[in-house]
């Protein structure tokens, strides 16, 4: 019958055969499909992370790359890379947000007639005595440009200076720890000075003080005698004079104009 079968057809014939060999192997469960493997993404560079593993990297082109874009010219006197709002040059400071500080009041070495006193001051002993006693009547006006000069310590030709004291309780004190006596005039700040006298007035409104500097007393010293002798007033700033002695006086004589 299997080789009639197969004569008449025998496409079915070989059909059945297949069939019965199958049914004779013991079966076996199909395993899991596995995706074939990829080959591995090469390392990428720090800070990159890793490549998508569904996205393959693009294929590398072959043409050359494009030009890099060029950089604007950048202002002269600035660093590639610099950020636009880094601060000026030391030299632009004073004009780039960066404050100088002012000046208190115009120097007033730049005052004529003030700059003649300061040079009579350091020519002779003689004409720098006259000049010290014209200053105890100097111009209201020309005050505040003296004052600018109480700190210059340039030396003058005086080695003796007379002082008013009108304030006389707080002028001498006992300093118990150096074991002196230590005088103070109001507005003479700190100075040097080898010998002091005192000695009262005739008109017991206080006292006059003789103050010696055998090496010659500074200018601004001189003047600051000098403008305590024209004041002649006990109105003084709460402030101490010794630590900014320009400011002292500046205060000093915006409180005694009226009386000026």
């Amino acid at each position: 019958m299997s080789k009639r079968l197969a004569k008449k057809c025998p496409a079915l014939a070989a059909g059945l055969l297949s069939l019965l060999s199958s049914c004779s192997q013991p079966v076996v469960e199909p395993s899991p499909a596995r995706r074939p493997a990829r080959p591995r993404a090469e390392a990428t560079a720090p800070g990159q992370g890793a490549l998508e593993k569904d996205n393959p990297p693009p294929a590398a082109s072959a043409d050359p790359p494009a030009d890099p874009p060029k950089k604007a010219p950048q202002p002269a006197g600035e660093r590639a890379g610099a950020s636009p709002t880094r601060s000026a040059p030391k030299e632009n400071q004073g004009e780039r947000g960066v404050e100088k500080p002012k000046p208190r009041l115009e120097r007033s070495s730049q005052n004529e007639d003030v700059r003649r006193y300061v040079l009579r001051l350091k020519s002779r002993p003689e004409e720098a005595e006259e000049a010290f006693r014209e200053l105890w009547s100097a111009p209201k006006e020309l005050i505040p440009a003296l004052i600018l000069e109480i700190e210059n310590t340039e030396p003058s030709q005086l080695k003796e200076l007379k002082v008013l004291v009108l304030d006389t309780k707080g002028f001498c004190r006992l300093d118990e720890k150096e074991e002196k006596f230590v005088y103070r005039v109001k507005g003479m700040g700190k100075f040097s000075y080898d010998d002091l006298a005192a000695g009262q007035l005739k008109s017991g409104r206080g006292i006059q003080v003789k103050v010696r500097n055998f090496n010659r007393f500074p200018v601004g010293v001189v003047i600051r005698a000098a403008l305590v002798n024209r004041f002649r007033s006990t109105d003084y700033p709460p402030e101490d004079d010794a630590r900014d002695p320009v400011h002292w006086w500046q205060s000093f004589y915006e409180r005694a104009q009226p009386t000026l």
